[in-house]
């Protein structure tokens, strides 16, 4: 009975049970010679970086030139430099800048306004509170 409990546990093995253990190897190797090939890509990559760099000071040298026309002009042509609500800078033309300066102003105006009417409607409360309580101690004293 050993022999056969042995015989059982050290069996050879089968043919499905090969072919599964190769194409598993295989998919492992697959899988192995598509990293090493990735990473071979990217050492060529890193070598034409050199190139890209320069690329990329030119491309930056080009921005810089165009950004000191762009500001000369407009200097030159009387606009401002001015941040809109999102924190970017602009630049405003003269007609720009006086449309922007008659908005504000209309703001202004109707803020001023509203700050007279209020102090007025303060001071109405107020003077009616002095009264009431100018009253209520007269009423109080009389007793």
């Amino acid at each position: 009975m050993t022999i056969n409990i042995t015989q059982k546990r050290y069996m050879a093995l089968s043919d499905e049970e090969k072919e599964s253990i190769r194409l598993q190897l295989l998919e492992e190797l697959t899988t192995e010679h598509e990293q090493r090939e990735e990473r071979a890509q990217r050492k060529r990559d890193r070598r034409q970086l050199g190139t890209i760099r320069q690329e990329t000071f030119r491309n930056q040298e080009i921005k810089q030139l165009q950004s000191n026309v762009r500001k000369q002009f407009y200097e030159h042509n009387g606009y401002r430099l001015e941040k809109d609500p999102t924190g970017r800078d602009m630049w405003l033309s003269p007609a720009e800048q006086e449309n922007r300066k008659r908005r504000v102003q209309g703001r202004n105006k109707k803020k001023h306004k509203d700050k007279d009417a209020m102090i007025r409607r303060e001071t109405m409360i107020l003077y009616v509170v002095v009264m009431a309580l100018a009253i209520l101690v007269g009423l109080f004293i009389s007793r």
